[in-house]
């Protein structure tokens, strides 16, 4: 059997750099560092020479990286921290009357709710761009590391034949 050691070392190691690179997008188009969305873990997986990155994220990603159509408001109080973090703050609203006062940040966060059921959001692609820009070396590196797992394996087998 063969011993696929450096194929998995190289797969965790693209991996670990697909999170981080990940990251970086995210914060780059605006999304909180310390936000859920950030917490992604990975497994690499080998099955009979079959192996695969399973990527584990936020129920939400998806939103974050296709946007939303309209027709439907976003669960409340999902958008609070959002918000704190985007400095999006109640202001001073006046009256007629000449009255004046301060919405309360679940107010003002389901205004937004409402505006997004109605008219949806635009993705932000930044899991696509992490793939698309880290693909090719991917590819490379891992044709690299099987070549010379197989090559162990046959070398091991040929000194097992004399």
């Amino acid at each position: 059997m063969i011993d696929f050691t450096n194929t998995i070392s190289v797969l965790n190691d693209y991996a670990q750099r697909i999170k981080n690179l990940y990251r970086e997008k995210n914060i780059e188009a605006g999304y909180d560092p310390a936000a859920e969305l950030q917490n992604i873990s990975f497994n690499v997986e080998s099955d009979n020479g079959n192996f695969s990155m399973v990527f584990h994220m936020p129920d939400y990603w998806r939103w974050a990286e296709n946007g939303r159509g309209p027709g439907k408001m976003p669960p409340e109080g999902s958008l609070i921290r959002w918000m704190e973090f985007k400095q999006i703050l109640p202001s001073q609203v006046q009256l007629p009357d000449g009255r004046s006062y301060l919405p309360s940040m679940k107010s003002l966060e389901y205004l937004i709710r409402r505006k997004i059921g109605r008219e949806g959001t635009q993705g932000q692609h930044t899991w696509e761009a992490t793939e698309n820009e880290i693909k090719e070396s991917l590819i490379r590196d891992v044709k690299a590391a099987l070549e010379q797992d197989f090559n162990m394996y046959l070398k091991a087998r040929l000194q097992n034949l004399k």
